[in-house]
């Protein structure tokens, strides 16, 4: 399987736009920084409340970054449900797997289905298994669940977490309070929807078990008000996207391919933090234009979708959404065709990527956990392309990225 990098020498078309406006937000939000810090958090706990339906805002806790938010739930969940283990897909992100570590527990992979779901007859068998966790991501968007899928996750006798970290804010798995052990996840980051300066946030569906998480409320939790190492991490980004720069400072790609860059890293430990008042503000910030930003893109995403069915074919589109459910755009592409497609992207200038590397490939895990193969997992990573359709794109990067698509069997005939 190959999984080559093909970075652009001159970034021009990037995945993360937002990242690149960064320093205005950073100015704006730091002459607030003096503001009422309890009113900011207030007014973000509200607008996540309404997006999930929640009457009551006190079961909302707002964290530094989505993996503090799963770790403290992850070790409330240990040390008062006494789980062992968590049930999450084998195609996940490896800061998802290193905060169930954190927590101090094991986990345990399955299998996902083209639709990035869990295989209906795998959560069936898990009824009445306990001292457990059922972690379910929506992957790359807003993806509801069927009914006959959550039929079967509220018969399950563990709590389920939904990981809406790639979905807020859009409409999540699971609206609304429940007398189920339900949560949910979110995350304000610069990879996400919101495309933020970090931040996260625990939701508690079930009312009953809210005093369980009192430890991590906003008055109890520390809160770093220092926007210094946000101004000087957002101006780094800026100059990132110019190969001096990366050169100068030793930013260029260290490692030739995915498999290799996993090999080098290692686990990292979490400890929740919660989340400083420059987050919460710029997380309200981009609250208030991403809807308008969403509405602008559907005139022009169409006419990119049309260019990729007619110059790849069809199942080029499995796994996309409609515009109003997705921000990052994910195509299918068979991998033997996908570094050649990214390099001739690459040369103009467009950034691409793909993920997740399969959790049973990586070696660290692997060695502490037996997990087993999943091999649904491994083709659709194998066949994943990310485009930098972002809620930033203006339409005239997606119109260049049309075209250029629309000029692929030129190059391709070419070369």
């Amino acid at each position: 399987m190959n999984t080559d990098f093909t970075p652009p020498n001159n970034i021009k078309y990037v995945l993360y736009p937002s990242e690149y406006r960064y320093d205005s937000l950073c100015y704006s939000g730091m002459s607030n920084l003096k503001g009422n810090s309890n009113e900011v958090f207030s007014g973000l706990r509200d607008r996540i409340a309404t997006v999930f339906d929640i009457r009551n805002p006190s079961q909302i806790y707002l964290f530094d970054s989505a993996s503090s938010a799963i770790t403290a739930l992850l070790t409330i969940l240990k040390n008062q449900h006494n789980i062992e283990c968590v049930y999450m897909p084998s195609y996940s992100c490896t800061e998802l797997a290193d905060s169930v570590i954190s927590a101090g527990l094991t986990f345990n992979v399955y299998d996902i289905t083209d639709d990035f779901r869990p295989e209906l007859e795998f959560v069936r068998s898990l009824i009445g298994v306990q001292r457990a966790a059922f972690l379910i991501p929506a992957l790359f968007g807003s993806r509801s669940i069927p009914s006959e899928l959550m039929d079967v996750l509220h018969q399950l006798k563990m709590p389920v977490i939904f990981d809406e970290a790639q979905s807020f804010p859009m409409a999540p798995q699971y609206r609304g309070t429940t007398p189920r052990a339900f949560f949910s996840v979110i995350s304000f980051g610069k990879s996400k929807p919101l495309s933020s300066i970090g931040g996260g946030a625990l939701i508690v569906h079930q009312p009953e078990m809210n005093t369980m998480f009192t430890a991590y409320s906003v008055d109890e939790l520390q809160h770093q008000e220092s926007w210094f190492p946000y101004f000087r991490a957002v101006t780094r980004r800026q100059l990132s996207k110019y190969s001096w720069w990366r050169k100068v400072n030793g930013l260029q790609y260290r490692y030739a391919d995915l498999a290799a860059l996993h090999r080098a890293q290692q686990i990292r430990q979490r400890e929740p933090r919660g989340i400083t008042l420059l987050q919460a503000q710029m997380a309200l910030r981009r609250l208030q234009f991403f809807l308008k930003q969403m509405e602008r893109q559907k005139v022009h995403v169409p006419g990119l979708l049309d260019a990729l069915e007619s110059t790849f074919g069809k199942q080029t589109l499995r796994f996309v959404l409609s515009r109003d459910q997705q921000c990052l755009l994910p195509i299918r592409i068979p991998n033997h065709k996908r570094k050649k497609i990214g390099a001739y992207l690459a040369q103009k200038g467009v950034q691409t990527t793909f993920y997740y590397y399969p959790l049973h490939n990586i070696e660290r895990y692997k060695e502490r956990f037996q997990l087993h193969d999943c091999f649904n997992a491994d083709r659709v990573f194998s066949e994943i392309l990310l485009l930098p359709i972002h809620t930033d794109t203006p339409p005239r990067h997606i119109k260049k990225l049309e075209r250029f698509i629309r000029q692929y069997d030129e190059y391709s005939t070419d070369a």
